[in-house]
């Protein structure tokens, strides 16, 4: 699936224009909401936050504070192609731990852009409980 950004520089109409006409080609789309913060220090969802692997994401402090959260709306396209809108208002952070990503702050934009795919460090984790086995 694909994110967007819904802000300052991208809006509804045209978010709306793309599903309608299929341009993003996706089987769903979050569109993520900047209706709270509005920054010219973060205009773009890729200046604010990065997916650099399949299961691992990064993002700036702000993503974390409630008065400058990020929600979003999630559409799926049906059979017939058409978009519906399946979910609503959904915290960012939240939807990304809800769909499997971890999420790594970063400390600013500089740091955040350096990422990219194959230049972060993941570990698979080794510290889950595989089995639990009463004893005699």
């Amino acid at each position: 699936y694909a994110f967007v950004g819904c802000g300052l520089h991208t809006n509804y109409p045209g978010i709306r224009y793309a599903l309608t006409h299929d341009l993003f080609k996706t089987h769903r789309l979050a569109v993520v909401r900047d209706i709270f913060d509005r920054s010219d220090s973060v205009p773009f969802l890729d200046s604010y936050f990065r997916v650099v692997s399949d299961d691992v994401t990064v993002v700036l402090p702000v993503a974390f504070e409630h008065i400058n959260r990020r929600l979003v709306n999630e559409y799926v396209k049906r059979p017939t192609g058409e978009y519906v809108l399946v979910r609503h208002d959904i915290n960012f952070i939240t939807y990304l731990h809800e769909n499997g990503y971890r999420v790594v702050p970063v400390p600013n934009l500089e740091s955040l852009l350096s990422y990219q795919p194959s230049q972060i460090p993941i570990q698979q984790s080794t510290n889950h409980v595989l089995m639990v086995a009463p004893t005699a």
